[in-house]
């Protein structure tokens, strides 16, 4: 697993958020986490598609996945679930107080998100309620 490819804590949130292919003519469908995670691993690295590593799978594959669940909906339905799972991080001890910085490709989709509290110093010690591994934590998205 590289370090570029979603968890299984992640991809539970986003596998029943990708289309089922309907039909059952033609070639076998590519694994969709295998799939996901290819286009997330040029995305964040920024390699050009035919560089794309072969444990991805063929980087055509994902590279028209991502065009079809980008005029489809499905990167917006996936974005839209992480948003809704943020509520509650960057609580502080007066009350809600978050940065919360997107992280966008060149053509504006979004990629990840930085969450901070506008607080640093004043950030609960009990970090353990929101999963969180430090003060701030990079959430990256499909």
């Amino acid at each position: 697993m590289s370090r570029h490819d979603l968890s299984d804590e992640q991809w539970a949130v986003v596998e029943p958020l990708i289309p089922k292919k309907m039909g059952k003519r033609g070639r076998p469908r590519n694994d969709d986490r295998q799939t996901l995670n290819g286009i997330l691993y040029v995305l964040k690295t920024g390699c050009a598609w035919r560089d794309l590593p072969k444990e991805y799978g063929s980087d055509s594959t994902c590279w028209r996945r991502l065009n079809e669940w980008s005029l489809d909906g499905t990167w917006e339905r996936i974005w839209r679930t992480f948003l809704g799972r943020l509520d509650g991080v960057g609580k502080t001890k007066v009350g809600k107080g978050a940065k919360v910085m997107t992280v966008v490709d060149g053509n504006g989709l979004p990629i990840g998100l930085h969450v901070d509290s506008a607080q640093p110093h004043k950030l609960k010690d009990d970090m353990n309620t929101y999963h969180l591994r430090s003060a701030s934590e990079d959430i990256f998205l499909p």
